[in-house]
């Protein structure tokens, strides 16, 4: 039986209409390759605060991409678009088990994922998009006047663990 579910982690996404870094996208990519947990019971709400849609940078998705495997990734290549970054993150199995594992900015279309499947979503101010760990999803830059801004949560089962010391604080 899921067990109550628990918060990882809570994003404030501004992404503004200016020159600067933080009009970009992230390019698509599934949540699970940035949050590894097993099982894998990944969740994802995005909600809009100002209403967003593929001009100011909106969320994009691919359909039923929900269902399919974890694809193979690369490291975000089109930074007009896209952020790209990289970091190391300390990590810990359920057994004690610690490790460090270098992260970056995913970009399945990199390794090879067809781009033309994602869908570009209206997404009205104070609405929710829900999705799994597994959903292709991503956005591109604000070429608006307009920020975008959105609040974003991940979270998942009580019984998942996830491997991310910095996200294991929420499990206790």
């Amino acid at each position: 039986p899921a067990e109550t579910p628990r918060i990882l982690q809570t994003m404030y996404l501004n992404k503004t209409s200016d020159d600067s870094v933080s009009r970009l996208g992230i390019a698509l990519h599934q949540d699970t390759h940035y949050i590894p947990n097993e099982p894998n019971t990944l969740l994802a709400c995005w909600i809009a605060l100002t209403d967003t849609d593929e001009s100011n940078g909106g969320l994009f998705v691919v359909p039923g991409s929900h269902r399919g495997p974890l694809l193979a990734e690369d490291i975000t290549i089109d930074e007009a678009n896209h952020l790209a970054w990289e970091m190391v993150h300390k990590m810990r199995e359920r057994d004690g088990t610690e490790w460090e594992q270098p992260f970056h900015s995913v970009d399945v279309t990199a390794a090879g994922f067809d781009e033309s499947e994602a869908v570009a979503l209206r997404v009205p101010a104070g609405s929710a998009v829900f999705f799994s760990g597994m959903t292709v999803h991503g956005s591109y830059a604000n070429n608006s006047a307009e920020p975008r801004r959105a609040f974003a949560t991940h979270y998942m089962d009580g019984g998942s663990w996830v491997s991310r010391c910095d996200l294991q604080s929420h499990l206790s």
